[in-house]
């Protein structure tokens, strides 16, 4: 049987319990994750970023986060895109979305390719909610 090993780095940057609850979810062999506690401690180069800082900090870092330039998935804020380093993925309901069989994303649509590529290596299925 052939198995497609895809190989891609993630970088989860959170506190104590976000990181808990990203460990605990299964991922396709392959997937490389890096677990950080700053936006400081992130090097370019991932092909996906998981913001789950408070939304201050997510305003404070937002020029760090456009740099990355490969999608950064965030938790729900109160902010709008125009607010948001146009690289920003708002996810649904976390950190409920890691026990969800379908999780709901927003985004710009020109992130729409990377995005698609990020959930679906990871193998997790989504739907795009229009803000």
């Amino acid at each position: 049987m052939f198995l497609n090993l895809i190989a891609m780095l993630i970088v989860v940057i959170a506190g104590g319990e976000d990181q808990k609850g990203f460990q605990d979810k299964e991922l396709p062999e392959g997937i490389q994750v890096q677990f950080v506690t700053t936006i400081d401690e992130v090097k370019p180069g991932a092909e996906g970023y998981f913001y789950l800082l408070d939304e201050t900090d997510l305003v404070n870092d937002r020029e760090r986060i456009a740099a990355l330039g490969s999608p950064v998935f965030i938790k729900p804020v109160a902010l709008d895109f125009d607010q948001l380093a146009p690289n920003c993925v708002k996810l649904g309901q976390w950190p409920a979305l890691l026990f969800k069989e379908t999780i709901e994303v927003e985004h710009n649509e020109a992130m729409t390719d990377t995005v698609s590529t990020v959930l679906n290596n990871l193998g997790w299925s989504f739907k795009r909610r229009q803000f």
